[in-house]
């Protein structure tokens, strides 16, 4: 059984971006994915494109593939992505990877940028995007989109699509046009039950759920010593459960704010006061959908996703400043090696 690994870069700071890139690149690494916003987290919300920055990459690393985690389809046409994600494809001989999802407020309400009906739209902006890719010519007329005798040549060799399906609607989208499924912030518990919604999903429609990658953006931190670890996943852990709502329901838990849904909200001074409610966000939920630790405890908090059938984890590592890129490579020798000796 092969389980594989990537992991995510800074949304900021390139030397930070490209030394994640290195790691990957010289350790256990399958992937390195890059966060597609264009408002950023934290005290300084600065962020880079992913699109230009994963292509200067590409060139420098020449093993690992590259991920999009995530890009929404309120941003661009499916043709400007389509020959975007292409263009990508061919630069790295096929290491491209299209992670995507229904969107977010955060990235835009500010602009003045139309997200109604996002989960129709997603839909429809996936199948045109396949169609650009696989057929000669496109015809076709949606709700959102018409193409006339439109293509994107060349053609390119394979680019999957991961699609962030962490609600029903998303899940079912997963199901009819995703190459993988990508959620976060679940349980095992959760990730088993809503696996197997999808693959049913895939299989009443007359698709192999086979063809659909599971995998998990799983946030994590690691450190020889456990409490450390646990504190670093209780300070940023509450925050990232906090915004998702919908998340913390699943697993059990009253959200202590509807106010800061990033799928909803425009993060702004005025919001600032919620913020003291993250505080309410209970240590259990953490347990129940982080992993932490020492190597050993990260082992065994990731073979509980494992049993629950996800074969794909994208690592979101919380330790701070210096000490990341420490984590990133202690994950590669201990726990990613642990795995490959295993399959």
């Amino acid at each position: 059984m092969e389980v594989k690994f990537g992991v995510f870069t800074p949304p900021r700071g390139l030397e930070w971006i490209y030394k994640t890139a290195e790691l990957a690149e010289n350790g256990n690494y399958d992937s390195v994915w890059m966060p597609d916003h264009l408002v950023g987290w934290g005290r300084k919300p600065d962020t880079l494109d992913p699109w230009t920055t994963i292509a200067s990459m590409m060139v420098k690393y020449r093993r690992v593939k590259f991920g999009v985690g995530v890009t929404d389809p309120h941003r661009r046409h499916p043709a400007v992505l389509a020959h975007q994600a292409m263009t990508l494809d061919s630069v790295s001989s096929g290491r491209f990877i299209v992670g995507i999802g229904a969107g977010e407020a955060m990235n835009l309400a500010p602009y003045g940028i139309s997200y109604e009906k996002a989960t129709q739209k997603l839909e429809e902006f996936l199948t045109v995007v396949k169609a650009l890719w696989m057929q000669d010519k496109v015809n076709f007329k949606g709700l959102f989109y018409e193409l006339k005798d439109a293509f994107i040549l060349p053609k390119p060799s394979g680019i999957p699509i991961f699609v962030a399906g962490n609600s029903p609607k998303t899940m079912g989208i997963t199901a009819k046009l995703g190459d993988g499924w990508i959620p976060f912030k679940m349980s095992p518990e959760v990730y088993r039950k809503n696996l197997e919604k999808i693959r049913g999903i895939a299989r009443s429609i007359g698709r192999n759920p086979d063809e659909i990658t599971p995998s998990i953006l799983l946030y994590t931190a690691i450190s020889r010593d456990r409490d450390y670890a646990r504190r670093i996943v209780e300070e940023q852990g509450k925050i990232l459960l906090a915004i998702s709502p919908r998340r913390l329901k699943e697993l059990g838990y009253k959200p202590p704010t509807e106010k800061l849904n990033a799928h909803k909200t425009i993060f702004s001074l005025e919001i600032l006061p919620e913020l003291e409610k993250v505080k309410e966000v209970p240590f259990e939920a953490l347990e129940k959908s982080f992993v932490y630790g020492n190597a050993e405890d990260c082992i065994e908090g990731i073979k509980k996703f494992i049993d629950a059938g996800c074969r794909y984890f994208t690592l979101g590592v919380l330790n701070p400043g210096p000490e990341r890129d420490e984590a990133i490579k202690t994950y590669s020798e201990k726990v990613i090696q642990y795995f490959k000796e295993e399959s």
